[in-house]
């Protein structure tokens, strides 16, 4: 039964410019099972045919908003200020869900309300293939909590994205939302700072589709540099309780965002093998007194 007045998700869509793929994000959001959602668009002025589009959708759990402040972290902001759902979920305006994504998401939340996120699997979709990113900490069919959200990022490939997440209202309220102040990295800044206080739930199923190749797409490229300089690679640090360099040397410009992530793993990996086998050689040349 879809309640309007009280929904138990705020589903959060910040959009400018996506007239060749919001329509496609729209429908993955009505064919969910979990009907008890209210759909909040955030615009950033689009000039194309957007508005129209979504306008002219029939869905009465839609509200547009117009965008007082700029970029992506505000836009979400702004929409959360909007919401009337106790779990906030967000997602791009072209990317998509599985019919039951946002069934899954409010099962895990009922399962473990402790958790600080709540997040699913997903698919990354090229112009030339698709694959399924998982964490890589857990087993191959898992729902749970994530032993270690910074171990995981460490160690594998990110688990979670934006479009695959979902948090309570009170925690990202606690939180004091995106940093309005990152031009990239965002994202990830907001993930690392829950993970510092709450657990993380997660299944491995893929339940949202991350689209690289569309129009107006932020995602596409981010020079390495860049991405070096976020407060996210901070966190990591701290958890690692050591710099490490090789993280701020990246500075091939050809990777792409996701290219930037799995360098940044391979990276930790060499770390990881360097300090045991240091680990190992202190283990077998410390003199032992009685």
């Amino acid at each position: 039964m879809i309640n309007q007045i009280n929904p138990r998700i705020s589903v959060i869509i910040p959009i400018y410019n996506k007239e060749n793929c919001i329509l496609n994000t729209l429908n993955s959001v009505h064919n969910q099972t979990h009907t008890n959602f209210e759909l909040i668009i955030i615009d950033g002025g689009s000039t194309d045919k957007s508005l129209e589009i979504i306008k002219d959708y029939n869905d009465t759990r839609l509200t547009i908003y117009a965008q007082t402040g700029k970029g992506v972290s505000s836009a979400r902001n702004e929409g959360v200020s909007y919401a009337k759902g106790e779990l906030i979920a967000f997602l791009d305006a072209d990317d998509e869900w599985k019919p039951n994504y946002l069934q899954t998401i409010w099962e895990l939340y009922q399962k473990y309300p402790y958790a600080g996120i709540y997040a699913t699997a997903y698919e990354i979709q090229t112009e030339t293939y698709k694959t399924e990113i998982k964490c890589t900490d857990v087993p191959e069919k898992f729902t749970g909590i994530i032993p270690s959200y910074y171990h995981a990022i460490a160690t594998g490939p990110q688990p979670i994205i934006t479009s695959g997440i979902a948090i309570p209202k009170k925690i990202f309220d606690k939180m004091r939302g995106f940093n309005e102040n990152m031009r990239i990295g965002e994202d990830l800044d907001m993930w690392a700072r829950i993970a510092l206080e709450y657990p993380v739930a997660y299944t491995s199923a893929p339940l949202c589709t991350y689209y690289t190749n569309t129009e107006n797409n932020h995602k596409t490229v981010i020079h390495n540099e860049e991405y070096g300089n976020i407060p996210f690679i901070d966190y990591l640090e701290h958890y690692r309780s050591i710099k490490i360099p090789l993280l701020r040397q990246m500075k091939t410009s050809h990777c792409t965002y996701h290219t930037c992530m799995y360098c940044k793993h391979r990276n930790m990996q060499q770390w990881e093998r360097k300090k045991r086998q240091n680990d190992h050689y202190q283990k077998q040349h410390t003199i032992k007194y009685s």
